[in-house]
């Protein structure tokens, strides 16, 4: 399903990549069957942008929307937005724009992340690297259990939400080929724990069927939060496991001086 900067994005690309932002407003609107109104109120089209332009910097990946800041960090003329780059486009000289290097060189490194996620054993993708990936994203009191092939248990760990805090008990899979089904699903739930929730951390994926199991939580049962190989890699690469950040020298743009009206009038005569 087409997320609504990804709607944005093709209402930009079918009207010459650049628009006023009342127009695309008006535009996605109408995409999805709702209130113009309350789109605008809500300031949805640059607030979407702004989450975009974020994300995909965080991710190391090329921003795609230029837009106007009142911060005077913005790259657009107040009231429009547009694309970094009209989807085929090349710069004038056949080279790819820097930031598209930095997110080719961003998607290798993933690639190579992957690739060394597949090759670790099972005991040190069960042990070592799941008690590093857990710590990563704040879990607390990580205990991993005795490495086995028994289909138990691998790790228990608490995590706090507010002032509350949960108890967690992890299933790690390091397939590489089979997909994680139902029946894991199922099994995570009836583990014999006093834990709320229930964690399934694989270098695979998981079927329709376990993701819509995980997803229906009837009263009294346990959570379910599944975790699959694409979200294994995004997460090392946001929390610098595995990865490092390179510091890059500020690139400028050139955008022209803002001249007054009267040096305008004197050049025009």
């Amino acid at each position: 399903m087409a997320s609504r900067a990804d709607l944005i994005e093709e209402i930009l690309t079918a009207n010459g990549g650049r628009m006023r932002v009342a127009e695309i407003t008006r535009a996605l609107a109408a995409r999805e069957n709702s209130d113009t109104g309350l789109l605008r109120r809500n300031a949805a089209v640059p607030a979407t942008v702004r989450q975009d332009n974020s994300t995909r910097i965080k991710r190391g990946q090329a921003k795609r929307f230029r837009s106007y800041e009142s911060s005077g960090q913005g790259d657009e003329e107040r009231g429009f937005v547009s694309l970094v780059r009209i989807q085929g486009q090349i710069s004038s000289d056949g080279e790819i724009g820097i930031p598209e290097q930095i997110q080719n060189a961003n998607l290798q490194v993933r690639e190579e992340l992957r690739k060394y996620i597949a090759a670790m054993s099972w005991q040190d993708f069960e042990s070592a690297f799941l008690s590093q990936f857990l710590e990563a994203l704040g879990f607390q009191e990580i205990v991993i259990t005795q490495p086995t092939r028994d289909g138990g248990k691998d790790a228990e760990c608490t995590y706090k939400v507010g002032l509350v805090t949960h108890e967690a008990v992890v299933s790690a899979k390091h397939w590489n080929t089979q997909t994680v089904g139902l029946n894991e699903v199922q099994r995570v739930r009836g583990i014999s724990s006093n834990a709320d929730t229930g964690i399934i951390f694989t270098s695979s994926k998981f079927t329709e069927p376990a993701i819509a199991e995980a997803q229906e939580r009837k009263f009294g049962q346990r959570s379910i939060v599944l975790i699959d190989g694409n979200q294994i890699v995004e997460t090392c690469v946001r929390e610098a496991l595995g990865v490092e950040p390179v510091q890059l020298p500020t690139l400028f743009r050139f955008t022209g001086i803002a001249r007054s009206d009267e040096e305008e009038l004197d050049l025009e005569e």
